[in-house]
């Protein structure tokens, strides 16, 4: 099986550029995942012939369970990570970062974290094989 990792994800259709089904599709992501913006998987998927539309078929009832949900506050709440200091707002100035920006970013990572750790929940459930025909209530 050859597999091509020449496409490049910064090279995914932007949620402005997209048009008619795409651009439905994307509303109904963004509307059934609870987030802001489409991450670029999505985006990338629709340079698939089909991709988008059948993978989000596929995974939508995943999404609207709650079963990814709980599995992702399940997640979080085992994780024992490491955390670092945080940036006081004296650095991030120094950086040129204000507190706009700041808000911003911090929605934007909030934003990916939810949608990146939903789809990795949800896509490999579509390409795992299992004995469940649905998954279970969460």
């Amino acid at each position: 099986m050859s597999i091509d990792h020449e496409h490049d994800p910064v090279n995914a259709i932007s949620e402005v550029e997209a048009t008619g089904r795409t651009a439905e599709i994307f509303a109904d992501i963004r509307e059934v995942m609870q987030i802001p913006l489409v991450t670029s998987i999505w985006r990338t998927l629709d340079a698939v012939d089909g991709g988008l539309e059948f993978t989000w078929t596929a995974t939508r009832p995943i999404f609207q369970s709650g079963y990814a949900d709980a599995l992702l506050e399940k997640l979080r709440s085992s994780w024992d990570l490491p955390i670092p200091n945080p940036l006081n707002a004296q650095q991030l100035n120094k950086a040129g970062i204000s507190d706009n920006d700041r808000d911003s970013i911090l929605s934007i990572l909030d934003a990916y974290n939810r949608s990146n750790t939903l789809n990795l929940i949800a896509l490999t459930a579509l390409v795992r094989p299992s004995n469940r025909s649905r998954p279970p209530e969460p």
